[in-house]
Parts: structure tokens; C-alpha cells; sequence
């Protein structure tokens, strides 16, 4: 019989996944950008530059950490650090 494999769950994960989930490419250590919008439906986005993430070199899909996740969330409730045409928070800010 085979035995289940088991996946740990984000808050448990300590590195990035070696392998994509979505198209099984390579995941490389990346400093990425990312959008948000600022609600549901919206136009505007909010701009966190300067994150450290997980990128998959063949489709682009970004994995995060637990801890940077919960960062992210800090950082978002806080003002801006500037505003172009839309709300950017770096996220060396909060480190």
C-alpha cells in the first residue's frame, strides 16, 4: 500500500518548495513585487517592492514564507511610504 505523502502547510514551511506546485519547474530565492487590490473589484492596486519570495523560473508563480506573509499584513496597515498614482510600501521597511 502507498503511503499518503504529506505536504506541510504554510505556516510549518521553512523554505521555498524546490519544485512549482502549479507546473513543476524550478523555484528559485527571488526578490519580488507585489500588487494587491485595494478592494474587491477595484482599479487601484498597492505596491509592496523589495519582498523576498520563491520564484518558479518556468511559469512565475510566487511562494511566500509564513513569517513574510504576516509581515506583509503589518506592513500594509501602516501608511504608505509614498504614492505615485497608487499606494508602495517597501518591504525592507518593516525589517
Amino acid at each position: 500500500m502507498i503511503e499518503a505523502m504529506r505536504f506541510p502547510q504554510p505556516e510549518e514551511r521553512q523554505t521555498y518548495p524546490l519544485d512549482c506546485t502549479v507546473c513543476m519547474g524550478p523555484v528559485i530565492e527571488d526578490v519580488v513585487t507585489l500588487t494587491y487590490p485595494v478592494s474587491r473589484g477595484s482599479t487601484s492596486v498597492r505596491v509592496i517592492t523589495g519582498v523576498p519570495g520563491g520564484t518558479c523560473k518556468q511559469c512565475g508563480e510566487i511562494y511566500l514564507l509564513a513569517e513574510t506573509a504576516e509581515e506583509i499584513d503589518r506592513i500594509l496597515a501602516t501608511p504608505p511610504e509614498r504614492e505615485d498614482k497608487h499606494p508602495v510600501w517597501s518591504y525592507a521597511h518593516g525589517a
